[in-house]
């Protein structure tokens, strides 16, 4: 019994040891799951965008990011939070980085 016991308590501290180091409120297995993930910054607020879904299972499904001070603690804490859909994201990101290209090639 007791070397069940060790043998399962090597594999609890095996898999947390992903977990240790990582600041307090922000969980690692959430934090790669799409391109964006912990990688957005709310201007107003300070806190991570996290992604959601609209009218899932139905033919108008519509992938947003949202504050995630708002979505957690209610608007009244973050009173400027706004839906950002998906595409518009993914289209400044890909602006963006075709400006940098253009500017790397000129030097």
């Amino acid at each position: 019994m007791k070397r069940f016991l060790r043998k399962a308590q090597a594999i609890l501290h095996r898999r947390g040891a992903r977990l240790r180091g990582v600041e307090k409120g922000k969980r690692y297995k959430y934090s790669r799951q799409f391109a964006f993930s912990s990688k957005l910054e709310y201007a107003f607020c300070g806190s991570n965008l996290s992604r959601r879904n609209w009218h899932s299972g139905t033919n108008h499904t519509k992938v947003i990011w949202q504050c995630v001070t708002a979505t957690k603690k209610g608007r009244k804490h973050c009173p400027h939070s706004k839906a950002l859909f998906e595409n518009i994201i993914e289209g400044a990101f890909l602006e963006s980085y075709r400006r940098c290209a253009v500017i790397i090639r000129m030097y």
